[in-house]
């Protein structure tokens, strides 16, 4: 089944005793409250885990504008950009291509013996960039993010159970008057959070070093 918003925000109503919706267009105080808070709840949440349907890599373009000091170049990420993905080992979420990276730790790339460390700020207009010393004259600037997702027919059932808890959460003290069910609210999105967490991991392909033996427990 594909997802809508409004089936959602539903899910979240129904899970604090609230009475559901038909449309967020309806003059209802439920529809009324879900659409002041329903855009920043989900970037929170899409922003909360690295989701596989909101993660992508794209190069980046060098901004004609470099920063003020401390590094050569800024770097202008895309207008959907949330955050970057966590970094793994065998994976950076900050990479120029085609150059022979040695080591990497969180803000940081060794290439060719040389450092190169970045970090996310905003140029003098608001411009968000990543800054750094790497000049991609070379070699392009690729980075690993977490986008801004709209439609919802994107999302992953994971990712909508934790979504309508945290919009179970927000909407619980203003539409039940009970501030203990938000905090209770809150610890549920926190675990769920948790569960999704460990099946979007199950997604990722692990080099396995040990023996076997397990395979042969089913047999």
């Amino acid at each position: 089944m594909a997802y809508s918003v409004v089936g959602i925000v539903n899910m979240g109503l129904s899970r604090i005793g609230v009475k559901r919706i038909a449309a967020l267009t309806e003059n209802s105080e439920q529809a009324i409250a879900a659409n002041a808070v329903l855009e920043y709840i989900r970037d929170e949440v899409l922003e909360a885990k690295d989701w596989r349907f909101a993660k992508t890599r794209v190069a980046l373009a060098q901004n004609a504008i470099a920063p003020v000091y401390g590094y050569d170049y800024a770097y202008t990420l895309p207008t959907d950009f949330l955050r970057l993905c966590f970094r793994k080992d065998v994976d950076p979420s900050f990479y120029p291509s085609g150059a022979y990276a040695t080591a990497w730790t969180a803000d940081e790339l060794t290439i060719r013996a040389r450092n190169y460390y970045y970090i996310v700020e905003a140029l003098a207009d608001g411009t968000k960039c990543i800054f750094t010393d790497y000049d991609n004259t070379d070699y392009d600037l690729y980075i690993t993010y977490i986008r801004k997702v709209t439609d919802p027919s994107k999302y992953s059932p994971s990712f909508v159970n934790c979504f309508a808890d945290r919009i179970a959460a927000e909407l619980a003290t203003y539409l039940t008057e009970g501030r203990q069910k938000f905090v209770d609210r809150m610890t549920i999105y926190k675990d769920t959070l948790k569960t999704a967490d460990e099946i979007n991991r199950s997604l990722d392909y692990v080099n396995e070093t040990g023996n076997n033996d397990w395979l042969k427990a089913g047999r």
